[in-house]
């Protein structure tokens, strides 16, 4: 919580009941500089997206990112319009880079 207000949200007043609803998600910024956090994510278990995750560090500030894979599960299953164009956008550049 202290990170999210450092971060510059305090505004927000999250709380820890926020960033435990498996059913919702917060959207911390505006594109293209956002920050989408979930606590739970269909198709996948919070078990193995932690475990393939990769440490990512930005000036001296760290944190898991989701493994392409499991982002590209998550998409499917949601199955919303935005979703599915997103794994064909993500298709195609994983398809690009393997050239």
């Amino acid at each position: 919580m202290n990170s999210i207000n450092e971060f510059g949200f305090k505004y927000l007043k999250l709380t820890v009941e926020d960033l435990i609803d498996e059913k919702g998600y917060i959207k911390l910024g505006n594109n293209p500089v956002r920050i989408d956090l979930f606590c739970a994510l269909p198709g996948v278990s919070f078990e193995e997206v932690y475990k393939e995750a990769f440490e990512y560090d930005e000036e001296g500030v760290s944190f898991k990112v989701i493994h392409i894979n499991h982002l590209l599960t998550n998409k499917k299953t949601v199955g919303r319009l935005q979703d599915l164009d997103d794994v064909k956008k993500l298709s195609k550049i994983i398809a690009k880079r393997k050239k």
